[in-house]
């Protein structure tokens, strides 16, 4: 009797264990079995929600796993939940102001458009810091805390970049280099200087062509210069007479 009721008690202790452990993968289940909404960013938050609660399952942590698997499920029917606040969980208080500015620019990305803009990385930014901050509470696994936070600081920047307001490019006018440059307005004292100054130019032409045609003058010989031979014999005429 004795060994029976032994055998009764660990088919009992079997069965509320097995009943226990089905009950807490429940919620990872019925996130799995759910479609997603066809937005982009509803859609990506299960996606990643899914992920990282299998991941705290697979670790044995069922009370994250079933909190994340939750979260999925509010993405697949429409409603995603906010990032979550530091006052559900219980963070050291030297990784408060790191994680309160963390959300705040979060939030504002978020609330500026972020979610329609750039849905996909604005997803992965909020998952990235659920995922920053649960692990931060246990605050043992190092690897796994800059994992996210990597993740988290990578999908916050592509967002952001895609927030930015893009910069319009001027381009020139159809045909602008057929036109011709406007010319100034006409200027009555600059066109009096300017027809004084041709005026002048063509007075001087007209006296200067005359004597560039002019024949260069010839040396006029001197009648009664001596031919040089009869200079020469000058002393021997000189001599006879």
């Amino acid at each position: 009797m004795l060994k029976k009721t032994t055998n009764n008690r660990k088919m009992l202790v079997l069965m509320v264990a097995g009943l226990g452990l089905a009950g807490c993968n429940s919620s990872l289940d019925i996130a799995k079995q759910k479609t997603p909404t066809a937005d982009v960013f509803e859609k990506t938050l299960y996606q990643q929600y899914i992920i990282l609660s299998q991941s705290e399952h697979d670790e044995y942590d069922r009370r994250d796993g079933t909190k994340f698997a939750n979260r999925a499920i509010a993405a697949a029917i429409g409603s995603p939940s906010q990032p979550e606040a530091l006052s559900a969980r219980k963070i050291p208080i030297e990784f408060h102001g790191e994680l309160l500015a963390a959300r705040r620019q979060l939030v504002e990305a978020l609330d500026a458009g972020g979610r329609q803009k750039a849905p996909e990385h604005a997803a992965r930014a909020q998952a990235a810091f659920d995922c920053w901050l649960q692990e931060r509470e246990e605050n043992f696994q190092f690897d796994d805390i800059q994992n996210c936070q990597d993740q988290f600081d990578v999908a916050m920047d592509v967002m952001n970049a895609q927030l930015r307001p893009k910069k319009s490019l001027s381009l020139p006018r159809p045909h602008s280099k057929l036109r011709r440059p406007r010319r100034p307005a006409p200027n009555c004292q600059s066109n009096s200087r300017s027809i004084l100054h041709l005026t002048v130019l063509n007075l001087i032409k007209q006296l200067w062509q005359p004597w560039q045609r002019r024949p260069k003058r010839q040396p006029v010989k001197n009648p009664w210069r001596l031919p040089s031979q009869v200079m020469r014999t000058a002393p021997a005429v000189r001599f006879i007479i």
